[in-house]
């Protein structure tokens, strides 16, 4: 009873579940052996447009354990919220964020939800979460209409936004005077939709 047409992307196998997600954004916890449904989340992200570029397509799902026994799954949707359900039930957690999402438009001005702005799957940095997003290209000559790149980290506890990097440079930011003739005030997109990388000797977060 999975809406779409097929799973998508690479499921995650732990703990002797199978997760997975659907085009549509429905996240299943299934018996690997039997294919048995043990939980099913729906957070009807289809609801909103059909998501630009290529439409409702996802990037697998993420995990993260306090090692005592919190387990979490995170799902990224094409309406630009990021879940953190229990990994247990599928409930969202009411401790994270707002009814258990973060918003990934909060502060992206020219944001509109899965027209031109739609959530990537975030990696886990320890005890952050980091996420880009997908974004609308815009046409030639009409880039301040449309919203710019950014790569977030959130508390994976508690959804608290930790900190926020702008790809396109905001005016005494670093870069920003490499964008000639104050450009990266009025051009937009810059996305960070593929996959992130994280390096635990460094502390560091890598993207393209």
């Amino acid at each position: 009873n999975l809406r779409g047409s097929r799973y998508q992307d690479t499921p995650l196998m732990v703990n002797g579940l199978l997760y997975t997600v659907t085009p549509l954004g429905m996240v299943a916890a299934l018996d690997p052996g039997t294919g048995e449904q043990k939980w099913l989340f729906d957070g009807k992200a289809y609801k909103e447009p059909k998501p630009h570029s290529i439409g409702w397509t996802h990037r697998g799902l993420s995990w993260w354990s306090d090692g005592k026994g919190t387990d979490r799954v995170y799902a990224a949707t094409t309406d630009a919220y990021i879940y953190s359900l229990d990994a247990k039930t599928g409930v969202p957690d009411p401790a994270f964020g707002t009814g258990g999402r973060v918003d990934v438009t909060d502060g992206v001005p020219n944001a509109k939800r899965s027209v031109n702005i739609t959530a990537r799957r975030p990696i886990v940095a320890g005890d952050i979460i980091v996420a880009g997003s997908a974004l609308l290209d815009p046409p030639a000559g009409r880039e301040a209409q449309f919203p710019k790149g950014i790569v977030r980290a959130w508390d994976a506890r508690t959804g608290k936004t930790l900190w926020t990097f702008n790809i396109i440079p905001n005016k005494g930011e670093f870069g920003y005077e490499s964008w000639q003739n104050d450009s990266a005030q009025t051009q937009a997109a810059a996305n960070a939709w593929g996959g992130l990388a994280y390096d635990p000797d460094t502390d560091r977060v890598f993207f393209v």
